[in-house]
């Protein structure tokens, strides 16, 4: 009897907690966010190195600069340029996302 009773209990608690974020979208988050840490400091590594070679040159047209020689190093250029911000921007939406459950149960409890 006492153990049916506990069990109740423990169930109940679980109903009254806030939700907690899901730990799935907020790994997703942080692996996605590293990607486009990893592909920011290659474009910038790779620009410092043209800005060596080519010292007229200006940072933030060498920075954002998609166009290549042939399709292949255009597509290469377009995907180091846009990458890291398509990831960040993805990133900050399942934070978001994994964070809206908490949100809302606290929401909730306020009222």
């Amino acid at each position: 009897m006492s153990e049916a009773a506990g069990a109740d209990r423990a169930e109940e608690q679980r109903a009254d907690a806030p939700a907690r974020p899901d730990r799935t979208l907020r790994l997703v988050a942080l692996v996605l966010a590293g990607f486009a840490l990893v592909g920011l400091v290659y474009n910038l590594v790779a620009t410092m190195r043209t800005l060596d070679r080519y010292p007229g040159a200006r940072f933030w047209e060498v920075l954002l600069a998609t166009s290549g020689d042939d399709p292949l190093s255009t597509a290469w250029f377009t995907a180091i340029v846009w990458t890291p911000a398509i990831l960040t921007a993805l990133a900050a939406a399942l934070l978001l996302l994994s964070l809206l459950p908490a949100l809302r149960s606290r929401g909730a409890a306020r009222r």
